[in-house]
């Protein structure tokens, strides 16, 4: 069975509301590029002159949402403003599900899918990724743990919910296929587009379990309601995502990333998110 909703792409920008007026980024509304820096990325290797367009999923708090101000916030948005800001380009913001980010990688219209994609070998075939943290899986049930599930094996026969197309995706069914090969009942993984419908279908029981990233599952657990049952599983990097062809845009960003760790920023801001730093930033490209 496989539940699915789309929502709307929202084009956000500090002096731009492109595609509809649902707000910037906290505390940007209006941000333009600082005046009294150099641009650090050329023109042509931008989707827009002077502007850096992000594209992320305003569904994945505290990483990346939309606040009761109806303006994007989380982690993700602190991050990609502060790069900005270093490259001396005007933030502009695209809110859309994840499945849309590489083909609109791919057509130029953002420049950089700032949506803590996992890293894989698929992935760095076709995109730069520079991993920026590092996050496991954890599985979130109702208050109580009422079905008792205290690793994966507990996930065997039971329905789970995940985000369509997603690393949370591929390991639980990876997880599944484990189970069966022990000769235990197979997980009934669902998929929905956006996490906050999968949660939503786990407090009406509509599924047993979510599977989600352990900030996110840490969020939910917090606001009361559920619990994360099994934290920290295939614990792997997460990464800002550039198109394979740029090289410029890549090594720019980089080198903001290097003056965040030099200044401070960077471990504040995964220590202000609970996240597990990278030792080093670097591209991860084998195109």
């Amino acid at each position: 069975m496989t539940n699915r909703m789309r929502l709307p792409a929202v084009a956000v920008s500090g002096l731009l509301l492109a595609l509809a007026a649902c707000g910037g980024p906290s505390g940007a509304s209006e941000a333009a590029a600082p005046s009294n820096c150099t641009q650090a990325v050329p023109d042509s290797a931008l989707a827009q002159p002077g502007k850096l367009n992000l594209g992320t999923n305003a569904t994945l708090p505290p990483l990346s949402y939309t606040d009761q101000n109806g303006d994007l916030s989380g982690q993700r948005i602190e991050l990609g403003e502060e790069l900005a800001a270093r490259l001396c380009l005007e933030p502009v913001w695209t809110n859309a599900q994840a499945t849309t980010m590489q083909p609109s990688l791919d057509a130029k219209r953002i420049d950089v899918a700032d949506i803590g994609f996992f890293v894989t070998e698929e992935r760095t075939k076709v995109m730069r990724m520079i991993p920026t943290e590092r996050m496991g899986i954890s599985i979130s049930v109702p208050t109580g743990n009422p079905d008792q599930v205290t690793d994966v094996a507990h996930l065997s026969g039971k329905s789970v919910a995940v985000s369509a197309a997603s690393f949370e995706e591929r390991t639980v069914r990876q997880f599944s296929d484990q189970l069966v090969a022990k000769g235990l009942a197979p997980i009934d993984v669902r998929s929905f587009n956006e996490y906050d419908i999968a949660f939503q279908a786990l407090s009406s029981r509509q599924v047993q379990a979510v599977a989600t990233t352990s900030p996110v599952a840490k969020y939910y657990a917090e606001r009361g309601g559920f619990d994360a049952a099994v934290q920290g599983l295939q614990l792997t990097p997460t990464a800002l995502t550039i198109r394979g062809d740029n090289a410029a845009l890549a090594d720019a960003i980089i080198t903001a990333l290097n003056g965040m760790r030099a200044d401070g920023s960077y471990g504040a801001l995964t220590e202000k998110y609970a996240l597990e730093p990278v030792e080093d930033f670097r591209v991860l490209y084998t195109g």
